[in-house]
């Protein structure tokens, strides 16, 4: 990670806030949505195990891997405007995703990527991670710490949403000086 001044302190509250939220949501989530049983626990770390699989794909660039892992129907979001963050929006089943992915990689190089953490409850897995991209057409940097929020049903991903400093890509997707 690049040491910046203004951007360092930013980003640790920025983490600290995330893992706090996490927090939060697990703890209603367990108190108010889930029994606590032994089938809870074994689905609750299959999930988990099909989430990790997906990182470990993304490692190895293998997309036919990461798509098994979901279901025909995903629902994949990411924040944003599409008119500033060309790859923001709703996209829906198999197709959609391979359309996000595709449409993303054509714009940005990423530099440095890290996952902080993975949280299992019920249905959903969050993961914590960091992301330092370059926009290929301006050549600007940004970097975010963000939150992948997974809901899982039979064993596959159904919906996929992403939490990120959407301000920080606008910008360096703007070619505004």
């Amino acid at each position: 990670m690049i040491n910046n001044p203004t951007t360092e302190p930013r980003l640790l509250s920025f983490n600290k806030l995330i893992s706090a939220s996490i927090v939060i949501l697990l703890l209603v989530h367990s108190q108010f949505g889930c029994s606590n049983n032994g089938n809870e626990t074994m689905s609750k770390m299959n999930n988990l195990h099909i989430v990790e699989a997906i990182y470990e794909g993304f490692a190895a660039g293998d997309m036919e891997a990461i798509l098994d892992s979901m279901s025909e129907d995903i629902v994949w979001l990411h924040p944003g405007d599409p008119e500033q963050i060309p790859f923001a929006g709703k996209f829906e089943g198999k197709a959609g995703v391979i359309q996000f992915f595709e449409t993303a990689f054509a714009r940005i190089d990423v530099l440095e990527q890290k996952i902080f953490s993975f949280e299992a409850s019920g249905d959903k897995v969050l993961v914590v991670g960091y992301e330092h991209m370059q926009v290929k057409d301006t050549g600007k940097e940004y970097q975010s710490n963000w939150v992948h929020m997974y809901t899982l049903a039979a064993g596959q991903v159904i919906a996929f949403e992403e939490f990120i400093d959407t301000a920080a890509l606008v910008s360096a997707f703007s070619s505004d000086e």
